[in-house]
């Protein structure tokens, strides 16, 4: 009889759990969040020979932050269309706290997200194809409050294609697919030191 009556009292208890309800909520990592709702993600300077990997670098950073927080991140034709009523054309501003300011409050951003790709010689690819190119890629990125032009974060990562000797394809194919997984792994790898951590917390 308390053998029944135990097993009664587990599975209404565990029934009970079942229905617990959780809250979603955000723990800061890196920096201070509670000012930073709207951010703009601009396409990454390349500094590489591959026309594509600027680009494709923001639109993965863009992915894993609206995936992965409750920011608020700011459409690529809105921020096109400030690039070229501020006439910003060139990657000069970028350096300019002044005009960081000024597209950001332009844009209604409260933090703007930059970053950088670079193409590294690496001399052992050289001994794999005939026709050498960057194997090696590094990715930056920082993040700077427009309101008090802080920089809320700074850091870089660098990746090498760890399987160079055994591929078999096009030269151009084969370095857009190094330098996009590459990229991919690093934006992943640097978003997550930055983006608040996300925590179910028990609602009673």
């Amino acid at each position: 009889m308390k053998r029944i009556f135990y097993f009664v009292f587990m599975f209404l208890f565990l029934l009970d759990c079942s229905h617990q309800t959780y809250e979603i909520k955000y723990i800061d990592t890196a920096f201070d969040t509670s000012n930073i709702s709207r951010m703009a993600i601009f396409d990454f300077e390349n500094k590489t020979d591959i026309d594509v990997v600027g680009t494709y670098a923001a639109d993965r950073l863009r992915y894993y932050l609206n995936h992965d927080s409750d920011f608020i991140i700011i459409g690529r034709q809105e921020i096109k269309q400030a690039i070229n009523e501020l006439n910003y054309l060139n990657n000069s501003w970028v350096n300019d706290s002044q005009k960081i300011k000024k597209m950001g409050v332009f844009i209604a951003a409260d933090a703007l997200i930059l970053g950088t790709v670079i193409g590294i010689d690496d001399p052992h690819a050289q001994y794999f194809y005939t026709k050498a190119f960057d194997t090696s890629f590094e990715v930056s990125i920082r993040i700077i409050e427009v309101d008090k032009g802080r920089l809320l974060y700074n850091n870089n990562c660098q990746g090498v294609d760890d399987d160079i000797t055994i591929h078999q394809e096009n030269p151009q194919f084969l370095q857009k697919r190094i330098a996009r997984h590459i990229i991919d792994r690093c934006v992943r790898t640097l978003s997550s030191e930055f983006l608040p951590q996300k925590v179910k917390i028990p609602v009673e």
